[in-house]
């Protein structure tokens, strides 16, 4: 898809950041919304459009290297607090500048029919060989961990996350619930999964697309037009052997109103792979569990103090992006 609609496809956004890229930023109006988390403001990107489409690199130079870096980290800090230090992962986010019928920011995913979200994106990470964690990482250029661009999806009132993930040499689909609507939807299962479903080198460019159906709660991961991932019953856990993060919790199937629509830079230094120790303690709280056993267990990290050093140390990770989509079908 490059923006004409196919048959049975209705085509509600499309952006080929020909005339640039819009977030309301000097008068110019709002194609596109930066992530605002109360005084969080994650901007960690230098952007640039031209014939090529859409480029992000990170505001940081690596004083050997001269390679793009991270700049901005958040210090560990309890869920409860103003800005927890999980937000650590977010270095630069903007979605589609949209408001769902409920309100809520986002497309609505309405009966009868498929939301359909599409970009024609390519991604490599920086720096990630320099990383301080030892044999806890098998392959800094194939580990979303270290630092990864990413296409993300998300729905703000269920807390629900479809994506993908970038490193030099993988694909990855992301399924996300995250434990911050607990106090609406109960004690759910709170988690995030990451499975590797292609290979790749930095340069490759990819279709990545991801689509929901809210009558059948099922979610669908394509890359170049290959089904690569089924979800149904959207909410509940995946096999631990895939478990990037376990907030513990019961299971829950949740069904989405809308889908906010986005590109990011990210960390993921509290995660684990493979059920090994994660990297870094983002919270300093004991929330987190072992992701090869699960509740109560809690999960073991490498630097459980959470050194700067540990969160910055060099490294970065740029996208690109031809074309953004977002159809219903």
């Amino acid at each position: 898809m490059t923006g004409d609609n196919k048959a049975g496809t209705e085509t509600v956004w499309f952006d080929d950041f020909t005339t640039g890229f819009h977030t309301g930023s000097n008068g110019s109006p709002a194609n596109w919304k930066p992530l605002e988390v109360g005084a969080f403001r994650p901007a960690d990107a230098l952007i640039t459009t031209g014939g090529d489409g859409l480029a992000v690199i990170p505001k940081g130079v690596h004083p050997q290297s001269r390679e793009p870096a991270f700049t901005q980290t958040r210090a560990p800090a309890p869920p409860d607090a103003e800005i927890p230090g999980v937000l650590d992962h977010v270095k630069w986010f903007v979605s589609v500048d949209r408001t769902s019928s409920g309100g809520l920011p986002g497309f609505d995913t309405p009966s009868g029919k498929t939301i359909h979200v599409e970009t024609l994106m390519s991604g490599r990470t920086y720096g990630t060989e320099g990383h301080p964690f030892g044999d806890a990482v098998a392959d800094p250029l194939n580990d979303i961990r270290l630092a990864a661009p990413a296409m993300f999806n998300l729905d703000q009132e269920s807390n629900i996350v479809f994506g993908f993930f970038l490193t030099n040499r993988g694909i990855f689909a992301a399924y996300e619930r995250a434990p911050f609507a607990r106090e609406i939807f109960g004690h759910y299962a709170a988690f995030s999964f990451g499975l590797q479903v292609g290979a790749r080198a930095p340069n490759d460019w990819h279709r990545l697309a991801i689509s929901y159906d809210r009558d059948a709660n099922t979610a669908r991961w394509f890359v170049d037009d290959r089904l690569v991932l089924k979800i149904d019953r959207v909410g509940r856990r995946l096999d631990r052997r895939h478990m990037v993060i376990d907030v513990g919790g019961e299971e829950q199937e949740v069904r989405l109103n809308q889908l906010q629509c986005g590109f990011g830079l990210y960390t993921l230094l509290d995660g684990s792979l493979n059920g090994g120790p994660g990297l870094v303690d983002l919270y300093g709280y004991p929330m987190f569990f072992d992701t090869a056993r699960g509740e109560p267990h809690q999960q073991d990290y490498v630097d459980r103090d959470s050194r700067p050093t540990s969160r910055l140390f060099g490294q970065g990770a740029g996208l690109k992006s031809r074309w953004h989509s977002v159809s219903y079908r």
